[in-house]
């Protein structure tokens, strides 16, 4: 089981690049409309964006997805249809849930990781639509990673709507 997570990059996800230098922010791909609405990545809670994607953290560490400000116990859905590859906690990221969504228009494989939860709805093996439960928030949050082809993108660039206000930020 811990191997689907260090596949997915999630225990990568506390180191920094050789090629990123502290208090840097790191860039993400920005995908074509048509990869956009293959896709069809919706947010999986409700709740503001509490840390955006490459900014660093307090301590120096560069954000690889997004955090999202939920109130404890929400509903996690799936962002995009897949297959869930790991679910169940995993070291202090609380419950974590890995969806694989193949490779989508013609780009490399796509993989969410939504860590954070307290509750893990969730099972190994099962195909799950947009919008179906996944789990329940924690009391922190809800952390939100998308990998294409393992290589960390942003989140927002995928969500519907939140593309244009994502790329003004950054």
């Amino acid at each position: 089981a811990a191997s689907a997570v260090e596949a997915a990059g999630l225990d990568r996800g506390l180191a920094l690049p050789d090629d990123i230098e502290r208090g840097r922010r790191l860039r993400s791909y920005r995908p074509a409309r048509a990869e956009v609405d293959a896709l069809g990545y919706r947010r999986p809670a409700t709740g503001p964006v509490l840390a955006r994607f490459g900014a660093p953290s307090e301590v120096g560490v560069i954000g690889r997805g997004i955090t999202l400000g939920t109130r404890k116990g929400a509903l996690v859905t799936s962002p995009a249809n897949g297959t869930v590859v790991y679910a169940g906690p995993f070291r202090d990221y609380g419950g974590v849930v890995i969806l694989e969504h193949g490779n989508v228009a013609t780009g490399p494989p796509m993989t969410t990781i939504i860590s954070g939860l307290a509750d893990v709805e969730a099972q190994v093996g099962q195909e799950v639509s947009r919008g179906l439960p996944v789990g329940r928030a924690g009391a922190a949050g809800v952390a939100l990673e998308l990998r294409r082809g393992g290589t960390p993108v942003d989140p927002l660039f995928y969500i519907a709507g939140e593309a244009r206000a994502s790329q003004e930020d950054g």
